[in-house]
């Protein structure tokens, strides 16, 4: 079965008709769904946000760490069980990620699970060049120290092979 994207219109140049486009947009519902299957096989955590830090998508690994669907996850900037302290980090890496056009690694990330437990986690935080709408944020399914704070933020310079913008 075809996949349709509709728009509406009226006509001006009429006395209220309504011009309907439908274009068939199966091949990249289909690609979408591929792409989004490879990640799902991933164990890393793989986000990807828009520029205010909202969730636009997540892959499977994350999702069960958050016990959310992409459903309850979108347009989230996090779930109301994590430290807003946290959240608040997060966005303002978010911010460096999308002026800086540049990435960011993060050596020790404190996330939270649904169950409230605590992990660290090295995160990669990387625009993505195809999309001024939207990043990616990766977290290293490799958990990192187990000391109760951590922060570590370190620009990834263009010299490690990174093209950018």
């Amino acid at each position: 079965n075809p996949f349709h994207a509709w728009s509406f219109a009226r006509d001006p140049a009429s006395d209220g008709t309504v011009i309907v486009t439908a274009v068939d947009v199966s091949e990249q519902v289909a690609k979408t769904n591929y792409y989004e299957q490879i990640l799902d096989g991933i164990f890393d955590f793989v986000l990807v946000k828009f520029p205010d830090s909202r969730l636009s998508w997540a892959n499977r690994s994350f999702r069960e760490y958050y016990g959310m669907t992409n459903n309850e996850l979108r347009d989230l900037i996090d779930a109301p069980f994590n430290d807003p302290s946290y959240t608040d980090q997060y966005v303002r890496d978010d911010r460096w990620v999308l002026a800086n056009k540049s990435p960011l690694r993060i050596a020790c990330e404190p996330v939270t699970r649904w169950d409230g437990v605590v992990g660290k986690w090295e995160t990669i935080k990387i625009p993505i060049p195809a999309s001024r709408r939207r990043f990616a944020s990766q977290h290293s399914a490799r958990k990192t120290s187990s000391a109760s704070s951590c922060r570590n933020a370190i620009p990834i310079p263009k010299a490690c092979g990174w093209a950018g913008w």
